[in-house]
């Protein structure tokens, strides 16, 4: 984690927060906190991240839908089914 979180600030410092590689460092993390059960930690960086990628790429691209897609699997581990079967 703390690998994860200096990376990911060093890319938000250096390229900005909508670079897709710092979207890209902000799905890592996001990645490792649900695999350590950490979802509540992950649903924010989710939520961003999903909108910022919807801002740089669309709606409708491949990476955007993933990231709808991780969003919808986090809500449902959290038993936050109202929010995840819109997703």
């Amino acid at each position: 984690e703390p690998l994860l979180l200096d990376c990911l600030e060093k890319r938000n410092v250096t390229l900005g927060p909508n670079h897709l590689d710092t979207l890209d460092s902000i799905i890592s993390l996001v990645d490792l906190y649900m695999l350590q059960g950490k979802d509540d930690k992950a649903e924010p960086l989710l939520v961003n991240c999903l909108e910022n990628y919807k801002a740089v790429l669309g709606h409708n691209h491949l990476t955007t839908v993933n990231c709808n897609k991780i969003l919808a699997e986090c809500y449902s581990h959290q038993g936050k089914y109202d929010k995840a079967e819109p997703l």
